[in-house]
Order: structure tokens, then sequence, then C-alpha cells
């Protein structure tokens, strides 16, 4: 039973080391793992009758799309759409 825990918690079984990241990030969609924060980060908008820290300290979750449009905005702006690209 150990040795199940052990595995599930990322323990080294050579060295007896936890794994600081356990999880492979490159195969989970950041999609899932935005949605994920964005869910811890509100889960209670109100605790004791205050604000939980993430209201007090202005915690937002923006969308990737979202964001890659405000780039864009930003790089393309000025450009007239007939611009090249050599490689």
């Amino acid at each position: 039973m150990t040795r199940v825990a052990e595995f599930l918690a990322a323990v080294d079984p050579e060295s007896g080391q936890l794994s600081f990241f356990p999880y492979q990030f490159e195969v989970i969609p950041i999609e899932l793992i935005s949605s994920i924060y964005e869910q811890f980060a509100h889960a209670e908008p109100w605790t004791d009758g205050k604000r939980t820290e993430a209201l007090q300290n202005g915690v937002h979750y923006t969308r990737l799309s979202v964001v890659v449009s405000l780039i864009l905005d930003e790089v393309m702006d000025g450009l007239s759409g007939r611009e090249r690209c050599w490689i």
C-alpha cells in the first residue's frame, strides 16, 4: 500500500526523493490548467464575511484567446497589411 501511495505522490523509488513537478505539463492542455486555476482562485469569494485573498489582491483570469488578441493588436498596430516576411 505504501508503494502505491509513493508512486501516486511521484516519489523516486531509488532515491526516495519527491518530484517537484510530478505532472507532465507538456501533455496537459493549457486551457485545462487555466480553467482549474480560475476555479480555485475564485472558488469562495467570501470567507467569514471577508473577501478572499484572490479578490483582495485582484486575481483575474484572462482567457488565452483574449490575451492573443490583445498582443496581436499591439504587434500589428500601424501595419498596412501589405508587409512580407522574408526567411
